[in-house]
């Protein structure tokens, strides 16, 4: 069965998928998602609500700059 996500919208970390989500101008969130079966009717429930904006092109990019900035601040305390 698949995801009722877009695949383009789907990021695997650490063996599981994730989304993110628009929560501003300029700032997202990236949340877990199940893709073993389809999103079943009031799953958005565990969306923050109201339900941002799904992000279906740059997931990727997204979680390479949330990982690049988590990187950069741990340099910046050595």
């Amino acid at each position: 069965m698949q995801s009722k996500f877009p695949r383009s919208a789907v990021v695997w970390w650490t063996g599981r998928a994730w989304v993110y989500l628009r929560t501003g101008a300029d700032t997202f969130t990236r949340l877990e998602i199940h893709t073993d079966a389809p999103m079943p009717e009031g799953a958005a429930k565990d969306f923050p609500q109201p339900i941002p904006e799904l992000v279906a092109q740059g997931a990727q990019m997204l979680l390479s700059e949330e990982f690049r900035a988590q990187i950069q601040v741990g340099e910046d305390n050595k």
